[in-house]
């Protein structure tokens, strides 16, 4: 997955985009309840810090965008996966 990340971000920068909304989604975590059969990528907290890192590397402002869910005893804090970004 983190392959196919990076080529998106890519792809972003040659687009001349002036800006990047990210929508934080957290049914891709491991054990998250709400994300559909086989559909699950099972991603772990480090792994949102691997996607900050490319993201980083656009070069673009962002704004994160913390999706809602309802399994909120599941997930870590935004400030957890995503250390070091103004949410």
């Amino acid at each position: 997955w983190l392959a196919c990340f990076g080529r998106a971000a890519f792809f972003i920068v040659c687009l001349v985009a002036a800006v990047l909304v990210v929508s934080l989604g957290y049914d891709t975590l491991a054990g998250d309840p709400d994300a559909r059969d086989g559909a699950r990528l099972a991603l772990c907290p480090a792994d949102f810090g691997r996607m900050r890192a490319v993201l980083d590397e656009c070069r673009l402002p962002m704004l994160v965008l913390q999706e809602a869910s309802a399994a909120c005893q599941y997930r870590p804090s935004p400030q957890q996966l995503m250390s070091g970004w103004v949410l």
